[in-house]
């Protein structure tokens, strides 16, 4: 009786990489990158509360101004049209820069700005990287939704990132460039970090944190899975 001979299967790259970032990687990245752009295209004042937020967190963040205007505009430079968050503040506290004392100057009004765009820029990173990332070996598909429940629970601190710092960092720059160019406050540290690429470090952290909050979520709602 002859023996049967079956023709043997030799993996190829491409079949390693999906079967090591489990089923269905081109769909889940395709689907990541589907809501990061829907996201991008979110005009933030449509948001509710999404300004009143944002300010909210940036008053704090002052040197010694009141915000007067928080929302967005439309700012002209030579001919095109850029969306910006623009704030208006006044000096309404003394203020020490170096050596210099600066009193209240509640008449003074200084407006900055930031792109629009800049307020989802982590979380619109963190969207692909999550939902590619490894399923395991037995995949939950249910898991999906519970990477995006993280998401959306870290979305909130993800926002006010880089937009509060931002423009903070603008306010203190007015009076660093004058009276002391050799200080760097934490918010102006934090915004040349973001420029230098912290926004992907910072897509990169929310996607793990993401991650690390839908297993979490997973446990809890499946408890008998995890004994």
């Amino acid at each position: 009786m002859a023996l049967r001979t079956h023709p043997r299967v030799v993996p190829t790259p491409l079949s390693s990489l999906g079967s090591a970032w489990g089923p269905g990687l081109v769909m889940r990245l395709a689907l990541g990158a589907a809501l990061a752009l829907g996201l991008a295209m979110v005009p933030p004042e449509t948001i509710p509360g999404l300004m009143a937020y944002l300010q909210w967190v940036t008053q704090p963040l002052l040197p010694a101004e009141t915000i007067i205007s928080f929302g967005t505009s439309s700012l002209s430079v030579q001919g095109s049209g850029d969306q910006v968050i623009e704030m208006a503040v006044r000096r309404t506290s003394g203020l020490v820069v170096g050596q210099t004392y600066l009193p209240a100057h509640e008449q003074s009004l200084a407006k900055v700005s930031t792109l629009k765009g800049a307020i989802f820029q982590p979380a619109v990173l963190a969207l692909p990287l999550l939902l590619a990332w490894p399923l395991g070996a037995k995949p939950h598909w249910p898991s999906i939704g519970f990477r995006l429940l993280g998401w959306l629970a870290l979305l909130p601190l993800a926002v006010i990132a880089q937009v509060p710092a931002q423009l903070t960092a603008s306010v203190w720059n007015l009076y660093l460039e004058v009276y002391a160019p050799d200080r760097w406050p934490f918010t102006v540290l934090w915004t040349r970090w973001l420029d230098a690429g912290g926004r992907w470090a910072l897509g990169l952290v929310m996607a793990l944190g993401a991650l690390a909050l839908s297993r979490l979520i997973n446990r809890r709602l499946n408890p008998t899975k995890h004994t």
